[in-house]
């Protein structure tokens, strides 16, 4: 018990690091850097002629290799009905990915104290619980920063460039990109960490004493 214990401690650092990295890259979307956008989009929409990369502050549009950029909220740019909605979102999202990003680091360091901690010690147990917190605060903050942004923001781009309808010849093919898709793996991997801290809480629990002997 105490080996399984010691390897779900070790797995969940590790894991944890793995989220911290990803969930570092999806914060890097806020940027409004053409490259980092074109390379980090949370939601790509291409078609015959154009590719047009969003963002979390940004949208980079690249058109037969005539590149334009600009925000959300810039209403010069970004005249769509989604624009608003995803400047706000986009914002909302990148802090709590922030905060997910905190709790993930948060996570790695008290996974990998478990290891140096013996189980006798009275510290142990509070640190096992303490992990959960963190991990689920980890994996709840991800999971609602994904949802916002690849939501209704999403919902709305779609609606915007006619992806739901087939009919439509000058639709654009939207799907996520490697920002979304990267950020929701550290998601569920933190989620998985919340598994097995759980398990890992459950085999270090105290035992109560079996009773008074008359």
């Amino acid at each position: 018990l105490i080996t399984m214990s010691l390897a779900l401690n070790a797995i969940s650092g590790v894991a944890s690091v793995a989220s911290f990295t990803f969930f570092l890259i999806g914060c890097i979307s806020f940027s409004t850097d053409n490259r980092v956008i074109e390379n980090v989009s949370w939601v790509y929409a291409e078609n015959t002629d154009r590719d047009v990369y969003y963002g979390l502050q940004n949208i980079f549009v690249d058109q037969n290799g005539v590149q334009s950029s600009g925000k959300y909220g810039n209403d010069d740019f970004c005249t769509e009905k989604f624009c608003d909605k995803c400047r706000d979102e986009g914002r909302a999202t990148f802090g709590l990915v922030v905060m997910a990003t905190i709790f993930s680091i948060m996570t790695a360091i008290v996974s990998f104290t478990l290891l140096a901690t013996p189980k006798t010690s009275s510290s142990h147990f509070g640190l096992q619980i303490s992990n959960i917190v963190g991990a689920l605060g980890s994996a709840g903050t991800s999971l609602v920063g994904v949802s916002i942004f690849m939501g209704s923001c999403y919902r709305a781009i779609r609606d915007a460039t006619n992806d739901h309808d087939d009919t439509t010849k000058d639709a654009d093919d939207l799907e996520f990109g490697a920002g979304s898709a990267i950020t929701t793996l550290g998601m569920l991997i933190m989620w998985l960490v919340v598994l097995m801290q759980l398990i890992s809480a459950c085999v270090d629990a105290p035992v109560p004493p079996t009773g008074i002997v008359s």
